[in-house]
């Protein structure tokens, strides 16, 4: 799947293995541009870092069929990537053909060109083709941006809960979006 904006110049396309270096590196730089400060410990920030976004994990899951990723890319540099995993069930939810929206990371510098939802659009209209009932995520409670991002589609919030990174728990929503069948 191919999807160019040719209003804003951004090329939409599933990921492949050949990526996987690329993603790695953008997972760790958006990553610590947008969740950064919330870390009291900047050592497990770079911990996460390093375990989450090593290049053989990604390839790991890029190869993976219960994984589905998209990149942005703009003029040849890839600016954002999206992750979606199939049959991912949590215990909030009561439902089959589930899935969870595991990452949606943009670089800072094109946040304004709403990357974010052009990945998003193309992943919901990806998951309607697996028939995927439910799309659930988490996210952090004071990730404003993202929460207000998540609301504005369609997304509720169902939990909250806390998550350790490193030594430190952090308050996490679950959120949740019934997706509509083609």
């Amino acid at each position: 799947m191919l999807n160019t904006n040719c209003t804003t110049g951004v090329e939409i396309r599933e990921a492949s293995i050949f990526d996987a270096e690329q993603i790695a590196s953008l997972g760790t730089q958006t990553y610590i541009e947008s969740h950064g400060t919330f870390f009291k410990n900047q050592e497990d920030l770079l911990d996460y870092c390093k375990q989450t976004f090593s290049k053989n994990r990604i390839r790991e899951e890029l190869n993976s069929r219960e994984n589905i990723f998209f990149v942005a890319l703009v003029n040849n540099k890839m600016i954002a990537y999206a992750k979606v995993k199939l049959n991912a069930s949590s215990t909030y939810i009561q439902s089959d053909n589930i899935a969870q929206l595991d990452k949606i990371y943009v670089l800072k510098d094109f946040l304004s060109m709403k990357i974010g939802l052009l990945l998003f659009d193309v992943l919901l209209k990806k998951i309607q083709s697996y028939k995927v009932k439910v799309l659930w995520l988490v996210v952090y409670h004071e990730n404003k941006r993202a929460i207000n991002f998540y609301l504005k589609n369609e997304f509720i919030n169902i939990a909250e809960y806390y998550n350790f990174y490193g030594k430190e728990a952090y308050k996490v929503l679950l959120l949740k979006k019934d997706i509509k069948a083609l």
